[in-house]
């Protein structure tokens, strides 16, 4: 809660994460407000994501359509560094897959099934 209040009031003593953005913008949605949510995504969006960073968003933010839109066009030239992430395909959600297959990507259709199907032998293991 510091976090939402000193953001609302300008009173902010550190730069946020986009972890802390993440955590605001879920925030601002339960609560409804439009405003946080319209400052939480510039702050977040700022700067362009990394690799890392856009794995991270994808895994823990795998709902919120615009930063999982925004995490998906890095891997856009590069498809095959999301594949290759393991981690990432044994928690992805079925609206992760589908937003990723669905776009135009520079990879063949090979490796976009190779991804599917690693996403669904990685869904159906069970979960510690």
């Amino acid at each position: 809660w510091p976090d939402v209040v000193s953001f609302l009031y300008g009173a902010r003593t550190r730069d946020l994460t986009l972890l802390d953005c993440a955590y605001l913008l879920k925030a601002a949605d339960y609560y409804g407000m439009d405003q946080l949510t319209r400052l939480c995504m510039d702050a977040a969006l700022a700067k362009p994501l990394t690799q890392r960073q856009a794995i991270m968003v994808l895994k823990h933010a795998p709902d919120d359509s615009v930063l999982m839109h925004y995490a998906l066009a890095i891997f856009e030239d590069r498809p095959e560094v999301l594949f290759s992430n393991k981690k990432l395909w044994k928690y992805a959600s079925a609206s992760l897959v589908t937003a990723f297959l669905g776009r135009c990507l520079t990879c063949s259709e090979k490796k976009i099934f190779d991804a599917a199907l690693e996403w669904l032998e990685c869904s159906q293991e069970p979960r510690p």
